[in-house]
This record gives C-alpha cells, structure tokens and sequence, in this order.
C-alpha cells in the first residue's frame, strides 16, 4: 500500500529555485578575483557539496591564503544584489498550489540565510503556500539537520507522514537524520547519477512535475 504523506518538507535553492547558473557565475567571479582557473556547470555539477568548505577546496581554494569568511562575504553579497534574476523551476508555483489545495502543509528548510528566504518567497508571491519558511540567521550556509530538527518539534510534524523534496546528496543525509522519507530531483544543484551513486536506494525523479506523481499517485 502506498504511503500517504500529510506534510512537505522542500530545500530551496535548486529545487524551487532554478539558481544553479547564478551561483557558477559568482563563484567564477571569485575565481578570476583569485588568479584561479573558473570552473563549468559541470565542474559545479561535479564538486559541489556540504560543508561548501570542501567545495571550495576543490575547486582550488587554498584557506591558509585564502580567508573563508571573505569568500562567503563575497558569494552571499553578490548573491543577494542578483537573487531576483533567478526563477522558479518548471512547474514550481503550480506544485505548490496543487499540494496546497490537497490540504497538504508545506514547509522550506534550507541553509540559504532567513533573509534572503522571505526576500525571494515574497517576490515571487508562494510566500502563502508555507506553513513555516526555515532559513539560518547568518549567512553560513551548513548542515541543516539541526534547523529540522528545530522545524519538526516547533510545527508538531509527524515524521511518518512526512517527505522532504531536495535537489542534493546532503538533504537524503538531512531526511535520514530527521527519521522522514525523501525525494529527490535531477534538475537542481547535484546530477543524477550523484543522487543515486551516493544513495543507494533513494527515490529521484527527473523533475517537479514527476514529485506531483509521486507524492499524489
């Protein structure tokens, strides 16, 4: 028998949010600002990952030159002035408001800052879709096992009757770790064969639209 889920619980950026270029075109800034070799979208596809520490890493970032917290300074301001050039995933609005007429309760938890959370959820007006928007008050962007945690116990949300849609290895790592199931989609922030290579069973679908017939079916 299939299982019925009552609550929603998404990520953000990759998987509502279509920001994935934006933030290969910041890092490369970064880069060229550094005298370092830039990286493609399939670099990006490639590395990225949490703590966003070892991405840089990877990427050629030394931190015994090179400081962190300027890094992220850096990313996040210029994240923050473009923000509103980015879009919603194919399908995202309408997701949301055919889960919201289901009776569904839907919720984002993301490690992107409170800030920038209400700042794009009210711009593209889904803000009224959420029963709780789950961002961190600094710009650090780290596990979010925590912040869940946090969510469920803040929200009275029953574990078994929820699911969380995310676009990266770290959110199966951050379901897991909440006791919900998870979904995840190809089109965000990690490849397929990232998604099932580092998670052996879990469900991933190629799109929203297929999260709608998952989830609904």
């Amino acid at each position: 028998m299939k299982k019925t889920y009552q609550n929603i619980i998404w990520d953000w950026n990759g998987t509502i949010v279509n920001d994935m270029w934006l933030c290969v075109d910041i890092v490369n800034e970064l880069l060229i600002s550094k005298n370092k070799p830039t990286i493609t979208a399939d670099d990006y596809h490639k590395h990225f990952d949490f703590p966003v520490q070892e991405y840089y890493r990877k990427i050629g970032f030394d931190f015994t030159v090179d400081s962190f917290d300027e890094l992220t300074d850096f990313f996040i301001g210029n994240y923050m002035k473009r923000l509103k050039e980015c879009s919603l995933q194919e399908n995202a609005e309408s997701t949301l408001s055919l889960f919201h007429e289901k009776g569904l309760n839907q919720y984002v938890l993301s490690a992107a800052s409170q800030n920038g959370l209400d700042t794009m959820s009210k711009h593209f007006k889904i803000q009224h879709f959420f029963k709780a928007i789950a961002g961190r008050a600094d710009e650090y962007a780290v596990s979010k096992v925590e912040h869940g945690l946090s969510l469920i116990k803040n929200q009275n949300i029953d574990p078994q009757t929820t699911i969380m849609i995310g676009d990266t290895s770290h959110d199966f790592e951050v379901a897991n770790e909440l006791g919900i199931d998870c979904l995840l989609v190809t089109i965000g922030h990690h490849p397929e064969d990232r998604l099932r290579k580092n998670n052996g069973q879990v469900n991933v679908v190629k799109d929203i639209q297929s999260a709608v017939d998952f989830i609904l079916s």
